[in-house]
């Protein structure tokens, strides 16, 4: 390994100079989608029924153990019923 002066190091200059000045436009569709639920023109008495049936919900209670305590390392040890939850795994939150 040799010391190279910074201002001889001309390679970490010429890169410093050429990034890519693009910008990413991230789709604001994707970004609104967590929010929209907050939106939903519905009312408190249907959410409290939609809360309901998600509690009674067995296949729901046990993802929601899951999200709380961590999935599986591998689908064979997600039962059958919810497996359909586990490629979604990191997409999920709840809403407290």
């Amino acid at each position: 390994m040799v010391y190279v002066k910074g201002t001889e190091m001309y390679l970490a200059d010429t890169l410093f100079s050429a990034y890519l000045k693009d910008e990413v436009n991230d789709d604001p569709d994707i970004l609104c989608v967590p929010h929209t639920v907050k939106e939903l023109p519905i009312s408190e008495c249907r959410v409290a029924r939609f809360k309901i049936a998600i509690e009674s919900d067995p296949e729901l209670n046990i993802v929601y153990d899951y999200f709380k305590k961590g999935w599986p390392d591998c689908i064979q040890k997600v039962p059958a019923n919810v497996k359909q939850y586990f490629k979604f795994k990191n997409d999920l939150f709840i809403e407290f």
